[in-house]
């Protein structure tokens, strides 16, 4: 909360609504160029935070297609609250310089990942060894999670707990 205060008193006012108008501007250009490559979101935006589904494609190319072209952000879901797959992503006054080359990747991204799915030809041993070596992202895990076995899928989330705050 300090460092909030700090922060608002260094910009000032104006600073401050140059800042969130740079998050607006680029919230609004991601959103609405998603939107039209078939993206919708998971709730009503009110906020710098994007969750945003799109049935027609497989979201996991989507993300992995995004990833090699320097992009990064996390698949989740909610089978709880009956929240589709989506893709997470959290705007700062910074993606105002980027929120239009991020919605061209993505639109080359689609294009990658319509009527594609990665296929699951892997071992669990393969994917425990893959995620020790960092090759896999963690944000991945919930799809991992709910591909397998609930025991496979124990194995899959504990390895990743290790790694992530192992020793």
């Amino acid at each position: 909360m300090a460092s909030a205060f700090a922060v608002v008193k260094y910009l000032g006012e104006d600073g401050y609504l140059r800042l969130s108008k740079h998050v607006l501007e680029a919230r609004e250009t991601i959103l609405d160029g998603l939107k039209s490559l078939g993206f919708e979101s998971v709730a009503p935006v009110e906020s710098p935070i994007l969750s945003l589904f799109n049935r027609e494609i497989d979201l996991l190319s989507f993300t992995t297609a995004m990833r090699e072209m320097g992009w990064h952000f996390h698949i989740q879901r909610s089978k709880a609250l009956s929240i589709p797959v989506n893709i997470h992503l959290t705007i700062s006054p910074i993606h105002k310089n980027t929120a239009r080359d991020f919605v061209a990747d993505a639109e080359k991204a689609v294009e990658r990942s319509k009527n594609k799915q990665i296929e699951m030809k892997i071992s669990i041993e393969k994917i425990l060894e893959d995620l020790k070596l960092g090759k896999i992202d963690s944000s991945i895990a919930p799809l991992l999670v709910d591909a397998f076995e609930p025991e496979v899928a124990k194995e899959i989330v504990k390895e990743l707990v290790i790694n992530l705050y192992g020793d």
